[in-house]
């Protein structure tokens, strides 16, 4: 018999049907799937755009872009703020240079100023270096010395800065900061005469110290200084009713150097001394250390008389003299004006304060 089975048709024809259906469905399910991602990315965009319609979202908002403003403005005048501080303070620091009255040497305190990197600024550093290359011996812009620092001056203004703090005898000299009661700060030079023990002149007795803080150059005569040391003890060697010294102990964390000088009395030297050295931190000076020679006057059993120039804030600051390699310590500065003291110094006083103050 020929043709087609009638079972083999029918599960044909079931088998269309079948598949026909199912076709049907998956395609009725890809549909579904498609409408419900449409309305979700319909849905998704509508709580975007109700988000930022809401006015706690927009205030928010707001106060974030006002507060990052206002932080970027402060940020801006912060910095702007330093720069014209910093411009200020070197602009000062200039004008305290060339209050010499002596143009030549208001220009190398210019060059020292250059040298140093006391000047930050590229245009004030520019322009100062133009005008001292082009600078004709005898001009340039000078002011009068301030008549703070004119009693320290003899004739011409013959101190120089101190280049390199580290090399001896500048390393034994260091600068003095104390704060009275009344809140008023004395400036002063000391000498290191001991390991841990400094010595300089000191303000009058009617004056109560608060305070007394110690540093010494670490890095040429450049600043800032060495972090302050601190004082473990005082002790005030009196003499008389002419003038008194301070010693100072610093605690054992220290880290001064050992000293440069040896204490020699004027008085047992073989040949008598006609010119000598003082170094301190005179004011005008910008905080940095300066020396100049001179000659000695005259002496007397508490006194060495000398016409080195020096300038306030110098007090406290070593008389020396270099002999034979060593740097004998004579004196120790104070006063002003043409005949200006030295206290005198010897071993016998020096022994007797370092051993009360070592003793308190």
């Amino acid at each position: 018999m020929t043709g087609r089975d009638p079972v083999d048709a029918f599960e044909r024809e079931k088998w269309e049907a079948e598949k026909n259906f199912r076709e049907k469905e998956i395609a009725n399910a890809e549909r579904e799937v498609n409408l419900k991602a449409r309305e979700l990315e319909i849905n998704i965009s509508e709580a975007g755009k109700s988000a930022w319609k809401n006015p706690l979202v927009i205030a928010i908002f707001a106060a974030t872009v006002a507060a990052a403003g206002n932080a970027i403005v402060a940020v801006v005048n912060g910095y702007q703020t330093r720069q014209l501080e910093d411009k200020k303070s070197e602009q000062t620091r200039i004008l305290e240079m060339i209050k010499t009255g002596d143009p030549d040497k208001a220009a190398d305190n210019l060059q020292f100023l250059l040298d140093t990197g006391l000047i930050k600024d590229p245009e004030i550093f520019e322009s100062l270096s133009l005008f001292i290359e082009n600078r004709n011996p005898g001009t340039g812009p000078v002011l009068a010395a301030s008549g703070d620092y004119m009693g320290g001056i003899v004739g011409l203004d013959d101190r120089r800065h101190v280049r390199d703090t580290t090399i001896q005898p500048y390393s034994s000299v260091c600068r003095i900061h104390r704060l009275s009661t009344d809140k008023g700060q004395w400036l002063a030079s000391g000498t290191l005469i001991e390991s841990r023990i400094i010595v300089s002149a000191t303000i009058p007795e009617n004056i109560e110290v608060l305070d007394t803080k110690i540093a010494y150059g670490a890095s040429g005569a450049n600043l800032p200084y060495q972090e302050e040391v601190p004082i473990k003890s005082i002790y005030r060697k009196l003499e008389g009713t002419v003038y008194n010294l301070t010693f100072f102990l610093l605690r054992e964390e220290s880290k001064f150097p050992e000293s440069s000088f040896k204490v020699t009395d004027i008085g047992k030297l073989l040949a008598p001394v006609d010119t000598a050295t003082i170094a301190g931190f005179p004011g005008d000076f910008a905080g940095t250390m300066a020396t100049a020679n001179g000659s000695i006057l005259g002496t007397d059993e508490t006194m060495i008389y000398h016409n080195i120039d020096t300038g306030a804030g110098t007090s406290g600051g070593p008389l020396f003299i270099k002999l034979r390699g060593d740097f004998l310590l004579l004196g120790i500065h104070f006063g002003t004006g043409p005949r200006k003291r030295a206290v005198r110094l010897n071993r016998d006083l020096i022994a007797s304060a370092v051993n009360e103050l070592i003793g308190n």
